[in-house]
């Protein structure tokens, strides 16, 4: 299942629209506080190569290029990678979107999602998480939201472990 863990973290695009009938898509919608100011958080959340967040579950990042366009390659363990492209990107509003161009062994057929933090009360910050996955097939639509919210789980614990 780290496999699937990671294949969560790497997708993104806003998801501003909703799937059509008889669609396979998922919406994942999450948000988490966390307890550090949203500048120290956003320094970890936007890091492209996202070294703070997946150790668990990655076994290294390769990333190519910078801003929109950059392109991230996570290597999964026990072989495997998921390849990603930053289709957005906003330091000032501290959020962006990603989009999964390569999707290794994770059974998907498309996924993107955006990551952005704000402000909340008490100095803390909410990081927010949101992704539209599309699943090789109907039966695996449980799953993929299931592999998804675990993976964006395990992205807050570590956010918590950072920030204590």
């Amino acid at each position: 299942m780290k496999l699937f863990v990671a294949a969560v973290l790497l997708g993104s695009a806003a998801c501003a629209y909703a799937a059509a009938p008889g669609d396979t898509a998922v919406e994942v919608n999450l948000t988490h506080e966390v307890a550090a100011p949203p500048a120290k958080v956003w320094a970890a959340v936007g890091d492209s190569g996202l070294a703070m967040l997946v150790p668990d579950f990655v076994e290294r990042v390769d990333v190519k290029g910078s801003g929109v366009g950059l392109e991230r390659t996570l290597h999964l363990p026990g072989g495997g990678a998921v390849r990603e492209h930053i289709v957005a990107r906003d330091d000032a509003a501290m959020t962006y979107s990603y989009a999964i161009v390569d999707f290794g062994p994770v059974p998907w057929l498309e996924c993107t999602a955006t990551w952005s933090v704000r402000a909340a009360a008490n100095g803390k910050s909410l990081v927010t998480y949101r992704a539209r996955i599309v699943p090789r097939d109907a039966a695996t639509k449980a799953e993929a939201r299931s592999i998804s919210e675990r993976n964006q789980a395990a992205v807050f614990a570590q956010l918590d472990r950072l920030f204590r």
